[in-house]
């Protein structure tokens, strides 16, 4: 009877570890798209914000029937915007985003490209890469464009990794969006006051950015369906996503 309870204590530990690291088990070449979506979107590196406008969305559309050049305005409902959270400089990122490539190519094996990018070291530095998207095209623009046009100087205090201390570590290097279909890429350091940041005892790492967004001037009358911002107002895409450290153990190590 003492064994039976010895080996359900043991089962029910493993499982624990298992669901706590929430890592697929096997190679990262053999991972579904199931297990892809899970360690880009729902792990211990990669989170996903979703922020609805609530706002009317004003549209403005030209009356191409009576040809009058008069036009109406419509209130469409709010839209929402989902902003990928994620470690690139993590190693099961990286590999879901090379397993990615090759479940959309049907490659049964990895070229070195993708070998690279899935097993390269980390290097000195995290990186955070945020990607956006939204089932309303519309919606992602004024987020596309405030990554577009974001720099280190308006980010240099703006944009913070912060331990469950209090103890903020800022950025080094930003890198808009581009072909490589990463997203914005957020770079820090990894060591501080000669130590790593983020360490087993860690507890949690918050990433936050202000990323600034002053929209532009109104459409033209000819624009036959596009967004009428307000003139002169200005905001900012706000990102806001807290990592549990103990959920980022990878190969029986910490990874980020």
């Amino acid at each position: 009877m003492k064994k039976f309870v010895i080996i359900i204590s043991l089962i029910s530990v493993l499982a624990g570890l298992a669901s706590g690291q929430k890592t697929p088990a096997k190679p990262w070449t053999q991972w579904t798209n199931k297990d892809v979506k899970m360690m880009l979107d729902e792990s211990g590196w990669g989170l996903v914000q979703t922020d609805t406008d609530t706002s009317q969305l004003l549209f403005r559309q030209s009356n191409s029937t009576t040809h009058t050049g008069s036009s109406e305005t419509d209130i469409r409902s709010p839209a929402s915007v989902s902003y990928h959270i994620r470690f690139l400089s993590a190693r099961p990122i990286r590999q879901a985003l090379a397993r990615q490539i090759m479940l959309a190519k049907e490659l049964q094996s990895p070229p070195d490209q993708l070998k690279t990018l899935a097993e390269m070291s980390s290097g000195d530095f995290i990186t955070i890469a945020v990607y956006c998207d939204s089932s309303d095209p519309r919606a992602v623009g004024p987020s596309m464009q405030a990554f577009g046009s974001a720099n280190l100087g308006v980010l240099k205090n703006a944009a913070y990794l912060e331990r469950k201390d209090g103890k903020r570590l800022f950025i080094d290097a930003y890198q808009p969006p581009n072909s490589q279909g990463y997203g914005a890429l957020f770079r820090f350091q990894r060591m501080a006051d000669g130590k790593p940041f983020i360490t087993a005892d860690t507890g949690t790492v918050r990433f936050h950015a202000e990323v600034p967004y002053t929209p532009g001037a109104p459409p033209s009358a000819a624009t036959q369906s596009s967004v009428i911002p307000s003139a002169g107002t200005s905001n900012m895409v706000l990102l806001e996503m807290k990592f549990k450290v103990s959920e980022m153990m990878f190969d029986g190590k910490l990874e980020y």
